[in-house]
């Protein structure tokens, strides 16, 4: 479906983007804005909706629809977290492990004829 991007104001009075698409003669309106997203006014978008509710609709483009920025902050974060917390469980190794680990280094006698 083909919406058309209008400036309306909000309860605020500051204009916000709104997608206006028609579906079955009934007009809706759903948010267009989105973070680092810049759409002019009468700029025609692509609006994608779950028939069972058109309500439900959204602007259908990869930033804002398939890719968000909560997923990609949290894509980048839970990483970090994870290597942080590898490094600061693995930093002070008590000496009996440090024993142990020499231990497990040495190299293991093998069998003339083992394959």
């Amino acid at each position: 479906m083909t919406g058309v991007v209008h400036y309306i104001k909000d309860s605020t009075g500051i204009p916000v983007p709104k997608a206006v698409f028609s579906l079955h003669k009934i007009t809706d309106t759903i948010n267009a804005g989105y973070v680092f997203r810049n759409l002019t006014e009468g700029q025609q978008v692509k609006v994608i909706y779950e028939n069972a509710n058109p309500s439900k609709a959204a602007v259908y483009s990869w930033w804002g629809y398939w890719l968000q920025w909560d997923e990609l902050l949290a894509s980048i974060l839970i990483p970090l977290i994870l290597f942080y917390a590898a490094k600061a469980i693995t930093a002070g190794p008590t000496p009996e492990s440090l024993m142990e680990e020499l231990e497990m280094q040495k190299p293991v006698k093998r069998r003339k004829y083992d394959v």
